[in-house]
């Protein structure tokens, strides 16, 4: 699945952010005060909950407000078009979501988003699905 890596907190840490798939979360490794030592925060972050449904294809830092922190980004959909036939809790269009980066001001430093990265399912790669576009970026 996806992975990116980026100095998130702006203190020289290393944050490594992994999609997974369905019903596994998001991972998110920070580089701990010895070389090549990571912490899964994913959890304390406040992602781990909120990515464990989805099916995360694509993991993006960047920073969307301009505020200086980068946010992270994760665009999710599943493999199987017919999945809710198996997996009621499952779907082929899932949304992407947005975690914007409080800094330390307030924790957890990433938060689940609402908006328009996060409003509307859309198939994994972005297409069409019979005719109608969920797809509005």
């Amino acid at each position: 699945m996806g992975i990116d890596a980026a100095d998130f907190r702006n203190d020289g840490s290393l944050g490594i952010a992994i999609g997974n798939f369905a019903n596994e979360m998001t991972a998110l490794y920070v580089s701990q005060q010895a070389p090549l030592q990571f912490a899964d925060e994913a959890i304390v972050s406040g992602i781990g909950s909120t990515t464990r449904s989805a099916l995360t294809f694509g993991v993006l830092f960047f920073d969307y407000d301009l505020d200086g922190r980068l946010d992270l980004l994760t665009a999710n959909g599943h493999i199987e078009d017919e999945i809710n036939k198996v997996q009621a809790s499952q779907q082929y269009a899932q949304p992407a979501r947005l975690f914007w980066n409080c800094g330390r001001r307030r924790r957890p430093p990433l938060r689940g988003g609402r908006g328009r990265f996060s409003g509307r399912p859309v198939p994994p790669d972005g297409r069409p699905r019979r005719g109608r576009c969920g797809h509005r970026w």
